[in-house]
């Protein structure tokens, strides 16, 4: 066994670079195989210093551990940084890499709507490629995409950021498969940097209250008017519509979550709670029906009396429901008041499908905004609501006065925003906020600290009285504290 003249660590560890004194401006990367109990090594032909040999290393032990993984030893005369093997055609690796997401999605790993994305976001990068001639992926170097931004500028940068984290997974990819150089990957100039710039979390603005109350009007018509279609599966397609956005106004949670929720992850929680108006309404109603009680007794009752408070106490009905994250599959709680739209939805299908008489029977186990086809509850996809919402734009059309930051239009998602904006109207503490919507308290910061503080501003200015000096202490909100 030759001498060794200079041996060092690379790689965490991982692997050794080696020189030997017969030729010490040789370099070897060298790999210790356990299963054999012996070394491999790769001989860096084009290494001519020690700082090349190390930026070549991650290169060279991908490529030993395939070998290693494979059982089989790297071909005599084999080099690192041939261009035999990489030299394909960039479109047919971009499909191939897409086959194996179809076979994710039939074994049931990833959903309808991620295998769409993935599907689409591949859809936009292929004109790319075709424009700036890239074909093979040895033209693939640090540069190469910085158009990327020019070429698909009509869209929102959210379109960017997915599309490119798509591309540098397939990069990554690439490199695993032994057909790019690994030290691509250590370069960030590779793939272009995204920044969103403020105005671009506008992009879901709050309903203002008034438009709000608009869109429910137009609801409320559009299903009653779908009372008199004899098309079951319409008038079942606008309940649902109507059940769907009434949930996204009282959770707060995406559109994707909702979809997933079954009637098992549902919980309903009756508190209770006292009415003052029942309470005057039922003391009016006993002086009429029993005026041999003496109401004033009662009346001067303390508060917090059982006897008093049991003639005010009405149903109050808190829904407790288990989402699990759309991207991520985490798992939480959601607390809310959505219980009356949910209940009524859930009895309305029950009286339907007793009128058809079928085998399909609705179960804890159901989909909340499942469709009854061919004897079967089938999940549908996001976009089937978007032409339900888009019905209900047009009907309100003129009527709405639109967003009060922005002049961006409503969206599906604006019911997310606007529940962040009631939790914040109700000094809700962030960390539970941040709980409840599904996201870390910086991501909080960053997209709801913008959210209108109209009636927080019309407070300091009614306190305002003209020819005297008041002098306002600044207030430190919760939800202005940078975490």
């Amino acid at each position: 066994m030759p001498a060794i003249s200079h041996k060092e660590q690379v790689l965490d560890g991982r692997a050794e670079l080696l020189t030997y004194t017969r030729d010490p401006s040789t370099y070897f990367l060298r790999v210790y195989d356990a299963s054999r109990r012996a070394y491999r090594s790769q001989k860096l032909e084009e290494a001519g210093s020690l700082t090349e040999a190390k930026s070549m290393a991650l290169d060279a032990f991908i490529g030993l551990s395939q070998n290693l993984k494979a059982g089989s030893k790297p071909k005599r005369g084999s080099t690192v940084g041939s261009t035999k093997k990489r030299k394909q055609k960039i479109v047919d690796l971009m499909h191939e890499w897409h086959q194996g997401f179809i076979k994710q999605h039939r074994a049931g790993l990833i959903r309808d709507a991620t295998l769409r994305n993935r599907k689409s976001n591949m859809d936009g990068l292929i004109p790319f490629l075709n424009q700036e001639g890239l074909t093979y992926t040895d033209q693939i170097k640090v540069g190469c995409f910085d158009n990327y931004p020019i070429y698909r500028a009509e869209y929102s940068i959210w379109t960017w950021r997915r599309e490119l984290t798509h591309l540098k997974e397939f990069i990554v990819h690439l490199v695993t498969a032994g057909h790019l150089d690994a030290a691509l990957l250590i370069n960030k100039k590779l793939i272009p940097a995204v920044k969103p710039k403020d105005s671009d979390y506008d992009s879901n603005p709050p309903w203002r209250d008034s438009d709000l109350a608009v869109f429910w009007k137009e609801m409320h018509a559009w299903v009653k008017e779908g009372g008199w279609i004899l098309n079951g599966r319409w008038l079942h397609s606008r309940r649902r519509m109507w059940a769907f956005f009434a949930f996204l106004r009282a959770s707060g949670c995406r559109p994707g979550e909702a979809l997933g929720v079954k009637w098992s992850d549902i919980e309903f929680d009756n508190v209770k709670r006292f009415s003052k108006t029942m309470f005057e309404e039922n003391m009016q109603k006993l002086s009429i029906e029993n005026p041999e009680i003496d109401i004033q007794r009662i009346i001067d009752l303390p508060e917090d009396n059982p006897e008093r408070m049991s003639f005010g106490m009405v149903d109050d009905v808190v829904t407790h429901i288990r989402i699990l994250h759309s991207k991520t599959h985490k798992a939480r709680e959601v607390s809310c008041r959505a219980a009356e739209r949910l209940l009524a939805w859930k009895e309305w299908q029950r009286k339907e499908l007793a009128k058809q008489r079928g085998s399909l029977k609705l179960t804890e186990d159901t989909l909340v905004f499942a469709l009854p086809i061919h004897n079967e509850w089938r999940r549908l996809a996001e976009r089937t609501y978007a032409t339900g919402w888009e019905t209900i734009m047009e009907r309100c059309n003129t009527k709405l006065k639109g967003a009060e930051l922005t002049d961006r239009k409503y969206t599906p998602y604006s019911f997310r925003s606007y529940r962040a904006m009631e939790l914040k109207r109700m000094g809700v503490d962030p960390l539970l906020a941040a709980d409840l919507l599904g996201h870390d308290v910086s991501v909080m910061q960053k997209i709801y600290a913008r959210l209108p503080a109209r009636e927080r501003a019309t407070k300091e200015a009614a306190a305002f009285t003209p020819g005297r000096r008041k002098e306002i202490l600044p207030e430190i909100l919760e939800w202005d504290v940078d975490y």
